[in-house]
């Protein structure tokens, strides 16, 4: 059935049809209601199950075939259970390692960033000194240093020096720098063209340190046997045998007799005593050896005068010979007390 078109715009709308628009609380009580609906029908539908079951009680056989077949079924049912926790755990283990790997992913990523961080964050520090550089040489100026100006004399020079960096034999760690001196296994195990004292001396105070190290790696006490044995090396070391190279005592310790020429020019270099002149005698070394009598010997022990000086040392000999002597010192050196032995003699 056809209709117009004023009908149609003249029909006014179903008030039923219209949507209705529910707050929340509406909307909670209708679920609610629901809810209440679905479980008194869940609870009808048992009770029904409940009644059938009863009106069709089977007889005993069936009761007994219903249970051998509950008891496969349990049977079934507890392997089943069995294979279900063996895949469980499986799971499980495999769970956990996925999570470690994942650990261990994040936590190299996270290493990773925090060294490209700090690689940044250098980069960054580098550049900001340069701009803090330029703009310090920019306001302050820098000081530029001078070139040194090469002569062609110079640049075309050969040099028969070499430099440090030039060195390839030096190492810049120190235990290639300094390294210990070991004991030569060929030979008397001596260095030639060195002191052989010296290279004992130097073994023995290795040979010490050594086994101290390993005594105390050990927690092992020193005994008084190898204690003295270690002594009596040391000893024997710093002795001289007929294949060690004699070291000559100081002048001090030599009698008048045993000076030789070389110990009369140290003894005039260490007192700075000169002479000019021929046929100049040997300086004194102390009262004792001056050639002066008992009684001026024993003045000047009563003076306090316990060793001679420079100038004493060198002009008493000559004055003793009658000599014109003229002395240069400092004030104060004793050069009138000479004078005045030289007359008492």
């Amino acid at each position: 059935m056809s209709r117009s078109v004023d009908e149609l715009g003249t029909t006014k709308p179903d008030p039923t049809k219209k949507p209705v628009f529910l707050t929340k609380a509406q909307r909670e009580q209708l679920a609610l209601q629901r809810r209440h609906d679905e479980i008194a029908e869940q609870k009808r539908r048992a009770e029904q199950l409940l009644q059938q079951q009863g009106n069709n009680r089977p007889s005993s056989t069936d009761n007994d075939h219903e249970r051998d077949h509950r008891d496969r079924d349990s049977r079934g049912d507890h392997h089943r259970s069995r294979d279900r926790d063996r895949d469980r755990e499986r799971e499980r283990e495999s769970r956990d390692r996925e999570v470690e790997r994942r650990k261990r992913d994040r936590e190299r990523d996270e290493e990773v960033k925090e060294r490209e961080r700090a690689r940044l964050d250098k980069l960054a520090e580098r550049e900001r000194e340069k701009e803090l550089d330029a703009i310090k040489e920019q306001y302050l100026g820098s000081k530029k240093p001078k070139k040194r100006v090469i002569k062609p004399s110079e640049k075309f020079r050969f040099s028969f020096d070499w430099e440090n960096t030039e060195d390839t034999s030096r190492d810049m760690n120190a235990l290639y720098q300094n390294p210990h001196e070991a004991r030569l296994l060929f030979g008397r195990g001596f260095r030639a063209g060195m002191d052989r004292r010296e290279q004992k001396k130097l073994a023995a105070k290795n040979e010490r340190e050594l086994l101290e190290e390993i005594w105390k790696k050990d927690g092992v006490e020193e005994s008084a046997v190898e204690a003295a044995a270690l002594k009596k090396k040391e000893q024997d070391a710093d002795m001289y045998d007929t294949f060690d190279m004699r070291v000559d005592r100081h002048w001090s310790d030599k009698k008048l007799e045993e000076m030789t020429e070389r110990d009369w020019r140290i003894f005039r270099e260490d007192h700075n005593i000169s002479y000019k002149g021929s046929r100049i005698p040997r300086p004194m070394r102390n009262w004792v050896e001056s050639k002066l009598t008992t009684e001026l010997l024993k003045a000047v022990d009563r003076a306090g005068y316990k060793k001679p000086s420079p100038i004493q040392m060198a002009a008493i000999p000559l004055g003793l010979q009658q000599r014109d002597v003229i002395g240069v010192a400092e004030t104060g050196s004793g050069r009138k007390s000479v004078k005045r032995f030289c007359f008492s003699v």
